[in-house]
């Protein structure tokens, strides 16, 4: 269990968080009333809130959720009009930058907030599902933006057993069974990530999202600078699934590396527990796991692992021009993070499949 809390993951939920995020703080209660009533945002109102103090006093539920307050605001702040904000005032921007620098992540909306710290439950007598999770703080206040998020959280919950089953791998490697029991485990859940996404495309409306709310969701790729602090222009990737830390976990324990400095890029927006447990699979030798998948005749079982993940892979390529490319009529569309995509995804299933073993 130590290693569990180390990396802040659990047995049930895996990067998924176990609990719902903290929804109140009293030093937020000002922005948090404000986000509840988004009619009442603009430039104007979000230079009017005070200044969060206290913020080196907060347990770490409490820094997750000032970090999620002050990066949707500064979101809207930013994106307020076509033509962005780029300087995000002292009274946000201050606190901003502190709590970026206690979490080590950069200072702008990450999957982290969005996802792992940004649901709740609709019944808390039923089971955690997109159909019974919504969203606390949303963009635009509709069931399509709480199935967006909650669907891709419920991805990291479905990869529960599969990071279960790469931590443990290593002390199995020498067990056939045990090996062969956990690449099906891997392989079953990618497969049943799928599920997640027959969710979304039943319940958020592809309109809705490219018109309704991903405006919010874009980088600060104009620049950015935070008043009061040092006078640095900061461009910064949105959130973005390529942040998930799951499948970089997966590839991390496959020994499937895209020598992409992008994907590089992308980890820093990651919650730092999560990115060292990635680090730590990472210094595992995957050719030696490869051996024994060989030597244990457990090719077929490998095989199925890459093979669900480049299905999956595929799967959200559709997704991506279906929600992006297709409503921006855009063949060369970014994703909210920023990246090319289309070329960009299918790039990463060549080099996933790649690691098939004949």
């Amino acid at each position: 269990m130590f290693r569990y809390a180390k990396y802040h993951i659990t047995k049930t939920h895996g990067f998924c968080t176990e609990n719902p995020g903290l929804g109140f703080l009293k030093s937020l209660e000002p922005h948090i009333a404000l986000l509840k009533d988004q009619k009442s945002i603009n430039p104007c109102s979000i230079r009017s809130l005070p200044m969060q103090k206290g913020i080196e006093n907060l347990n770490y539920e409490e820094l997750e959720l000032s970090c999620l307050v002050h990066s949707m605001i500064n979101s809207l702040y930013y994106w307020n009009s076509e033509i962005p904000n780029t300087v995000i005032p002292a009274n946000i921007a201050k606190p901003t930058i502190k709590i970026s620098k206690l979490l080590d992540r950069p200072p702008i909306l990450t999957i982290v907030s969005t996802q792992f710290y940004n649901w709740d439950y609709i019944d808390y007598s039923k089971s955690f599902h997109p159909d019974n999770t919504k969203m606390m703080f949303s963009f635009s206040g509709t069931r399509d933006e709480d199935y967006f998020f909650t669907c891709a959280n419920y991805i990291e919950y479905l990869g529960a057993p599969a990071v279960k089953s790469i931590l443990e791998l290593e002390d199995d490697i020498e067990n056939p069974k045990k090996l062969r029991n956990h690449l099906i485990t891997i392989g079953e859940s990618l497969y049943s990530m799928k599920d997640s996404i027959k969710i979304l495309r039943k319940n958020c409306d592809p309109e809705v999202f490219y018109f309704g709310f991903r405006n919010k969701l874009k980088g600060f790729d104009k620049g950015v600078i935070f008043e009061g602090e040092e006078p640095i222009t900061m461009k910064l990737m949105g959130p973005s699934a390529v942040q998930s830390p799951l499948f970089k976990l997966i590839d991390a324990v496959l020994g499937i590396s895209h020598n992409n400095p992008y994907l590089d890029f992308t980890e820093k927006f990651m919650k730092k527990q999560h990115r060292e447990l990635i680090n730590d699979i990472r210094k595992r030798d995957s050719s030696k796991l490869k051996e024994k998948v060989k030597q244990y005749d457990l090719q077929k079982e490998w095989n199925y692992v890459i093979s669900e993940c480049c299905e999956y892979r595929k799967i959200h390529t559709d997704l991506a021009v279906d929600y992006i490319i297709k409503p921006s009529n855009q063949n060369d569309a970014k994703g909210t993070g920023g990246s090319s995509l289309v070329e960009f995804l299918n790039n990463v299933i060549m080099t996933t499949k790649f690691h098939m073993i004949s």
